[in-house]
């Protein structure tokens, strides 16, 4: 049972006032008891409850706009205002779940901005809210070493080479994104993506110890020993095995 407090000789103040016509159109009270134990939530102003309430409203109280409004991280590091873009945000995704965790990303609501954090959800949206765009879009390293335009290059990357396994972890790498700038990273994705994804390309890729010691073109060079078909020539082969034969005199 819900129970909410708020009287002051007998009169419900706004805040309650609020409180209780939101009740009144939460079916799922379990939700409705998290929006109202909430600590951040309850300490804010009304004008601010108001303004989030409102926009609960306009999702016909959606869940996963409650549980922006809720969400500790959302809470803690976004204005009120930026708390509704996001709600807005998952909202223009028909409440995709894959557009609702980049909203409440910890890591994301730390180190992007707003308008960061609504064109990395865009860009997954545009991959069909694939596994690996959205592991691209969260991953703490990528966030940490690359930029904004940078992070949508890496996705657009791997999404040329078709998700494949290999590319993700190229673009991830914790070494490559301390040790190559993003474009020498995107060329050695597309030296082992030649490579068929070989093995040993790859490994020769992510070694740290090559990384630090060796420039791009000497890497990629190493990795054309290991694997010739990087280095294949395409120097076209007679394949006519037509004979010629005299003509007899007459």
């Amino acid at each position: 049972m819900l129970i909410i407090m708020g009287t002051k000789g007998g009169k419900l103040s706004m805040k309650t006032k609020t409180l209780l016509e939101l009740a009144n159109q939460i079916e799922n009270k379990n939700l409705l008891s998290k929006l109202m134990e909430c600590g951040l939530f309850i300490k804010m102003s009304s004008g601010e409850q108001e303004e989030i309430i409102e926009a609960i409203k306009l999702c016909k109280y959606n869940i996963y706009a409650i549980r922006i409004a809720v969400n500790p991280y959302a809470l803690e590091l976004r204005t009120t205002y930026e708390q509704i873009k996001l709600i807005e945000a998952v909202k223009s995704c028909e409440y995709n779940e894959k557009a609702f965790e980049l909203a409440v990303d910890s890591d994301m609501l730390e180190l992007r901005t707003l308008g960061e954090q609504i064109k990395l959800i865009e860009a997954v949206k545009a991959c069909e809210y694939n596994e690996k765009a959205l592991w691209l879009a969260t991953n703490r390293d990528v966030l940490k070493e690359r930029t904004l335009d940078e992070q949508i290059k890496l996705i657009e990357a791997v999404k040329t080479c078709e998700y494949n396994e290999k590319a993700f972890e190229l673009a991830v790498d914790s070494d490559m994104l301390e040790l190559r700038t993003l474009g020498e990273q995107i060329k050695l994705i597309e030296a082992v993506k030649t490579c068929e994804y070989n093995e040993k390309a790859f490994l020769l890729a992510i070694n740290r110890d090559v990384l630090a010691t060796k420039t791009l073109d000497e890497q990629i060079d190493l990795m054309k020993k290991a694997v010739p078909i990087l280095s294949q020539s395409s120097k076209p082969k007679c394949k006519d095995k037509t004979i010629f034969r005299k003509k007899k005199k007459i």
